[in-house]
């Protein structure tokens, strides 16, 4: 199975590189307006979405044109609410989720 918790800090605004799926995978997390969380993804220095609001268990990439091997996608341990920095990586936790595995 290939699905993989990125590791977050309980920060606002961070950026971050991992290799899953067989990429070097760049995350950007920038919180706005009314403390909403956003995200940009390069694969391998390839932009793939750019500031994308995070919701909860939605796709975050969801474009199979894209050069990218997999999905980003938040789940809310706790509930049904749409991520917010202040609880990153304890309530709401970031996975990357291979092309096959959806």
């Amino acid at each position: 199975m290939s699905i993989y918790q990125i590791p977050l800090a309980s920060t606002p605004n961070q950026e971050l590189t991992v290799n899953v799926g067989g990429q070097n995978i760049g995350i950007t997390l920038n919180t706005r307006l009314n403390n909403e969380l956003y995200i940009s993804v390069t694969a391998d220095d390839k932009q793939i979405i750019n500031n994308r609001i995070c919701r909860n268990k939605t796709k975050l990439i969801n474009a199979e044109y894209q050069d990218i091997n997999g999905e980003l996608v938040f789940l809310d341990s706790q509930g049904n609410s749409d991520p917010n920095w202040k609880e990153l990586n304890s309530r709401y936790l970031l996975y990357w989720v291979d092309k096959d595995e959806f």
